[in-house]
């Protein structure tokens, strides 16, 4: 949840200060990036949905480097951990998901256009709809933790 608050770096400072001995941190940094036919579709209705009108919003959660760097002043050590497989989706599902997002864009954005651009980038690329296509979903996580904590 840090990519939705103003300040992702206070949250992890006061996640950290109150942590219990014994106790972590966790931040789940989403799913690993997969490159492949899907991505750069995905990557494609993106730039077609921008050319719309839409704007998309500023990203503002931590990443890898910025996490550990922030909480290496606390002598935290860090571990990561990733969990997934493939699971059958299809480009339909992958891009709706990607364009639905209401976090992607600035707020307000009419999404009621998602599945009109959905369409129009599928069927101009080619590619069956509703074809299943197995794909990796990994996500990441990072576990923070005190020696002696």
């Amino acid at each position: 949840m840090l990519h939705h608050v103003a300040d992702w770096r206070a949250v992890l400072r006061e996640a950290v200060r109150v942590l219990r001995p014994g106790g972590a941190v966790c931040l789940s940094l989403g799913d690993r990036p997969v490159v492949d036919s899907l991505r750069e579709l995905a990557d494609r209705a993106v730039a077609v949905a921008c050319s719309r009108g839409l704007s998309e919003a500023p990203a503002n959660g931590p990443d890898p480097a910025g996490a550990d760097e922030l909480v290496a002043g606390f002598g935290l050590g860090v571990t990561e951990f990733e969990c997934g497989g493939d699971v059958v989706v299809t480009p339909r599902e992958v891009l709706a998901g990607v364009l639905g997002n209401p976090f992607r864009w600035l707020p307000g954005t009419d999404l009621g256009v998602v599945p009109g651009i959905v369409a129009d980038v599928v069927a101009a690329a080619g590619v069956a709809p509703d074809s299943p296509v197995s794909r990796d979903r990994t996500v990441r996580y990072r576990i923070y933790r005190a020696a002696g904590r």
